[in-house]
């Protein structure tokens, strides 16, 4: 039996593991001399020097997680020890009682957890604010320790009394704390907490020069790049940037390929994918933009593939856990990388059902709900993740801004649905609004020359791809000439991506003809072209469709009466106008279009393209989310279909 508790001062997971071993264990005497609390496995063994002991456990500073400190839990008064049913699963030996690090940190665990500490399973209710206040205000900073608990502390301390406490105590330390001496896990609880507080010049003084003692760290781990990694895209009140982009992305890929370890707290990861995202949305540099990719793919790896997602997903029970499933959605939708591992777009795609909170979460806004509908929508996922349920919500609130509106014409336009049907309840008096409501946030965005932002020619373009998709007219001229007005120079790939497939959908048009003949959009739309052949090429989805192909013979018989259709000779990366496709069989004149989400929207523009483009050949697409979730033996069965030109069917979908 194990037993969740939150004394989470100490472990990186956010979460201290309490099992029956332990908790048969003496609890010792908490004063001044007798600081304890329980870790989680693997158990640190304490060095024979206290001082040591101190600094091995400060590297372990996790993140503290506010939504657990919604005043839904227990009182000090009323909270009881953990009783444990004797003769528990546990692991002999697996857990030990560890000193605490220091005083301040003693008064925190014991403000946060009650008298019951450390055995309480739920923490104070709102009057712990005060109680971590009063006790980390007994004494003074004698260690740079203390300074990075009352940073970890700020969840609970609330941005004003945390920011007043915070500089109160640096003051009467003189200043001189933050230096090459402290551990990457003190800089890292400095970083992450100083991030919080980014309106006052004190702070961001004091934020600066942790970052940069951080950066400095030959020993910094996984945990330790994650606050950097969670500031990129953001700015000081002056403009200038928190964090420097290259050398934070180079230590994280670094760190990230010499890194073995595979736990991480989901929030953590969430948080450093916003970065990422955000950082990828303001700049217009193609490497800076792969190395993004690059760090993106090695995070990948806590979300445990697309299980892992799809659990995290499930089990999201209160506001902020569904709130958290939602910002890890939209993250999916900037980081199409991430989609690309561990067969995601297929583990959405199963989703049986998630129950959607019917308002909007906490520290959430309108474009992030859109953006994880969008990323349902790439996936193949629009029904099982119920995408319809979340416009439903978007447009009941009536508040959508010009970001959020484009965001769910790309949505939209990628569920294959009309307007008026792309909601869960199609014959409801709310549905017949989408129209309205979402265009009209287009409207705004054309007559406002402000509207979106640094990402504004991200949001122009997201929305003119959106109106081709669902073949609406109205405001794409409009639309064009907004982005021809922003210098091209400044586009995001994003933007080169999706104006690749604008340009075929708007080709009748006089308006292209000016905007596209422009030698910088030129050069934009064929860097976007042989970017997508990259990543096609990369992805290892080709060679197993190749080998595929090969198994099936050359020759494929039909069902019933008729002529084997002749394979012929194979063609990899056949390209299609300005499209690159996955393998051309030239027996049929087949060209099999592999969607490995080299791209950030899928099909549902190119496909009414083909019959332009290649008049000569079928083009059968191959959606990611169904590949991935068949074997081998499913998959020759699938291309056999293609090849033949018969349709799945429900049991051939549910295979």
């Amino acid at each position: 039996m194990r037993r969740c508790i939150h004394s989470n001062l100490l472990t990186p997971l956010g979460r201290t593991v309490v099992g029956a071993q332990a908790l048969r264990q003496p609890v010792p005497e908490i004063g001044p001399q007798h600081r304890w609390a329980v870790t989680c496995s693997p158990p640190l063994h304490a060095p024979a020097d206290p001082g040591l002991a101190v600094e091995a456990a400060a590297d372990r500073l996790p993140l503290l997680d506010p939504s657990k400190a919604d005043g839904r839990g227990a009182s000090v008064s009323s909270a009881q020890p953990a009783k444990v049913k004797p003769g528990g699963d546990d692991e002999p030996g697996a857990f030990v009682l560890w000193p605490f690090l220091n005083a301040t940190d003693e008064g925190v665990g014991r403000a946060t957890l009650g008298e019951a500490f450390p055995f309480a399973v739920r923490l104070d209710d709102e009057t712990s604010a005060d109680r971590v206040a009063a006790m980390a205000g007994q004494r003074g900073v004698d260690a740079q320790l203390d300074l990075a608990v009352l940073a970890s502390a700020l969840p609970w301390l609330g941005e004003e009394r945390g920011r007043a406490l915070l500089l109160e105590r640096w003051a009467a330390s003189g200043g001189n704390l933050i230096s090459f001496k402290c551990s990457a896990g003190v800089l890292a609880a400095l970083v992450r907490g100083f991030g919080t507080l980014l309106d006052d010049p004190r702070c961001d003084a004091l934020l600066g020069k942790a970052v940069v003692e951080l950066l400095s760290k030959k020993s910094a781990q996984v945990r330790h790049i994650t606050p950097m990694l969670a500031l990129l895209g953001k700015s000081y009140s002056n403009g200038k940037a928190i964090v420097p982009m290259w050398a934070v992305l180079r230590l994280s890929r670094d760190v990230l390929s010499a890194s073995k370890e595979t736990d991480m707290v989901l929030e953590e990861l969430v948080v450093a994918f916003e970065g990422l995202v955000r950082a990828r949305e303001t700049i217009a540099e193609h490497d800076l933009d792969m190395m993004i990719g690059e760090v993106a793919v090695g995070l990948a790896r806590f979300l445990r593939g697309g299980h892992g997602l799809k659990c995290h997903l499930l089990h999201a029970r209160t506001l902020q856990e569904r709130g958290l499933a939602i910002r890890a959605l939209a993250t999916l939708w900037g980081l199409p990388e991430v989609a690309r591992c561990g067969r995601i777009p297929a583990a959405l795609a199963s989703l049986p059902g998630i129950r959607w909170p019917g308002g909007l979460p906490p520290h959430l806004d309108e474009a992030t709900v859109a953006a994880a509908g969008c990323a349902l929508a790439r996936s193949g996922a629009w029904a099982a993740g119920r995408g319809g349920f979340l416009l439903a919500q978007a447009l009941h609130r009536q508040n959508l801004e010009p970001e959020a509106a484009a965001l769910w014409l790309c949505a939209v336009g990628q569920s294959g649905l009309a307007l008026d049907k792309a909601t869960d309840k199609p014959g409801k008096a709310l549905a017949g609004t989408a129209e309205e409501l979402l265009l009209g946030g287009v409207e705004a965005l054309v007559n406002s020359p402000g509207a979106g932002g640094k990402g504004r020619s991200l949001v122009l373009a997201r929305a003119l791809w959106g109106l081709c998709a669902l073949k609406k007219t109205d405001k794409r001229e409009e639309l064009l000439a907004c982005l021809a007005d922003i210098d091209a120079a400044l586009y995001p790939d994003e933007v080169w991506a999706l104006l690749l497939e604008v340009r075929q959908a708007m080709s009748t048009e006089e308006s292209l003809v000016e905007a596209f003949a422009a030698e910088a959009w030129q050069q934009g739309l064929k860097g976007a072209a042989a970017a997508q052949a990259a990543a096609l090429s990369a992805s290892g989805r080709l060679e197993e469709l190749q080998a595929v192909v090969q198994a099936l013979g050359t020759a494929v018989a039909p069902e019933g009466d008729g002529e084997d259709v002749q394979v012929g000779d194979l063609e990899l990366v056949p390209v299609l106008g300005p499209y690159s496709a996955a393998l051309r069989l030239g027996g049929p004149g087949l060209v099999l279009d592999l969607d490995a989400h080299e791209s950030p929207v899928n099909r549902a523009l190119r496909r009414q393209q083909w019959a332009t483009l290649a008049p000569e050949v079928r083009v059968a697409e191959i959606p990611l989310s169904a590949w991935d979730a068949l074997d081998r033996t499913a998959r020759v069965a699938l291309v056999r279909r293609r090849i033949l030109g018969i349709e799945d069917s429900i049991e051939d979908d549910n295979e």
